[in-house]
């Protein structure tokens, strides 16, 4: 079993408290009128500290490991078999739009930020270019899959970047217009439904996932002390299946947890691969979770299953 380290979590904490202060001043103040080394001097480290953790100024409001180009790419590569594509992005954002992601900008809070990034214009264009390479990404991952050298990788990936770039509009949009999460997240919802009937048969079952071999992981600990919101994210992502985004099971003072997800296994991945990749399903939950926990890996590889004709 591995654990984060105290220098880990230190830099965890680092990087956390400069993009709390960073988005603080930007919000109070505009994206273009803060500069730096007044992130740094309000966060109390050094200038060379921010860039070390953040290369570029924007990335204190889009971090990389968060706002991803290959964030499409990614939700497809781990869809689990018999899904295709979009079914997969589509079930994807429903998750994270019933949950109240922060992914999805569906935290308290988000309206004081969009309102700053819309109006710095190289965050607006980053925006932009970000939706473009998640189409690129994801297009060159359904070549991959398909071998298709025509046209429907990039038709397809387009289809469903219109898709996501259009739930993030749609929440955006009432965001800025005051309304509360809660009902942002069902009108969002009724919108992802609209969306499924109208990318139609032809997206929908473009590039469904055969049958592979995959870990299951279950890691058991306990959590911090949860605020509302942290357990109403909890209950949203409660079960007791081997699921890719991963479910929890806990005890009813919601302490002790068991989170159980379900990975795919590539030809040279070994079980600390298997753990590490849990465990970035479980930190993307974003609940505070102890040190100490237990993991258990199980390569589903190493499992055989006898039939017996009838």
């Amino acid at each position: 079993m591995s654990t984060p380290g105290l220098r880990e979590r230190k830099k965890r904490q680092t990087a956390r408290r400069i993009t709390e202060v960073a988005l603080e001043l930007f919000v109070a103040r505009g994206f273009d009128r803060v500069t730096v080394a007044e992130v740094a001097e309000a966060a109390e480290v050094s200038v060379n500290t921010v860039y070390n953790y953040f290369p570029a100024k924007e990335d204190l409001v889009l971090p990389p490991d968060q706002a991803s180009p290959d964030r499409l790419t990614e939700i497809v590569r781990v869809r689990p078999a018999g899904m295709s594509a979009a079914q997969a992005v589509l079930a994807h954002l429903r998750a994270e739009v019933r949950r109240r992601d922060r992914a999805v900008g569906l935290a308290d809070g988000f309206g004081r930020v969009l309102p700053m990034m819309l109006a710095a214009p190289t965050l607006a264009a980053r925006l932009d270019r970000l939706g473009a390479e998640m189409v690129d990404s994801l297009a060159a991952q359904l070549l991959r899959e398909t071998g298709d050298r025509g046209l429907l990788p990039r038709l397809v990936a387009g289809q469903i970047g219109w898709a996501h770039a259009l739930v993030f509009g749609e929440i955006g949009r009432r965001t800025v217009a005051g309304q509360r999460p809660a009902t942002i997240a069902a009108a969002v919802l009724r919108l992802l439904d609209g969306v499924q009937d109208v990318l139609g048969d032809r997206v929908l079952g473009y590039a469904v996932r055969e049958d592979r071999v995959v870990f299951r992981i279950s890691i058991r600990g306990k959590f911090e002390p949860l605020s509302e919101a942290q357990r109403a994210a909890l209950a949203a992502a409660s079960g007791i299946g081997f699921t890719e985004a991963g479910s929890f099971s806990h005890d009813a003072g919601a302490t002790v947890f068991t989170f159980r997800c379900q990975l795919p296994a590539e030809p040279d991945d070994d079980d600390e691969v298997a753990e590490l990749k849990a465990l970035d399903v479980l930190a993307a939950h974003g609940l505070p979770v102890r040190d100490g926990y237990k993991v258990a890996v199980t390569d589903m590889r190493d499992i055989k299953i006898n039939r017996k004709g009838r």
